[in-house]
């Protein structure tokens, strides 16, 4: 089954959110042990005391995590934000690495023609010039093999480069009410 990484990556960060938000609830629907030390100071800790403490005592705490402001449509857009800002990154990272190894493969072409170039000169004697055509052919072919990498990374640039626009922001509208608007 094959699953695209902005579907796993949608589905990763909302679970990651909710889970998030469940164990705050729990965390904050504990106990707090409060314990007096021995110098003086008061040591606040969700496990029980250790020894040696003056005074120990444990206080249920019954809170709420926050209720946030943000209606449910703006939460979705807010995800989307994200989303889109991480398959920009994504994009700006593959551009970044097909440039890199754009630029080690035209240093590899040059190297390979000014090599075959040299030595087909170099070629002296009987049947020099079938010697010689035979080294440009070698040469020819090297540079061919460089040149269709060439082209594969400037394609993934191009593509990433049409990601990048795809991925564009939102822009993010907050009213004096608290509410936010997010247009795309």
């Amino acid at each position: 089954m094959v699953v695209s990484r902005r579907l796993l990556g949608d589905f990763a960060m909302r679970f990651c959110v909710l889970l998030s938000l469940f164990v705050s609830e729990l965390a904050l629907a504990g106990g707090v042990y409060v314990c007096k030390q021995a110098d003086g100071s008061t040591l606040y800790s969700q496990m029980p005391c250790p020894s040696g403490s003056v005074t120990a005592e444990k206080k249920t705490i019954q809170a709420t995590a926050p209720q946030s402001s943000f209606s449910t449509p703006d939460l979705d857009a807010m995800a989307n934000d994200v989303a889109n800002n991480n398959r920009r990154l994504e994009a700006e990272r593959k551009i970044r690495s097909a440039e890199r190894r754009l630029t080690k493969l035209e240093k590899e072409r040059e190297s390979i023609v000014s090599r075959g170039t040299e030595l087909a000169n170099s070629i002296a004697g009987v049947n020099a010039a079938n010697r010689s055509q035979a080294v440009v052919d070698q040469m020819n072919a090297e540079r061919k093999r460089v040149d269709d990498a060439i082209n594969r990374e400037k394609e993934v640039i191009n593509s990433a480069r049409e990601s990048m626009e795809s991925a564009r922001s939102p822009s993010i509208e907050q009213h004096e009410d608290g509410s936010v608007r997010l247009e795309y």
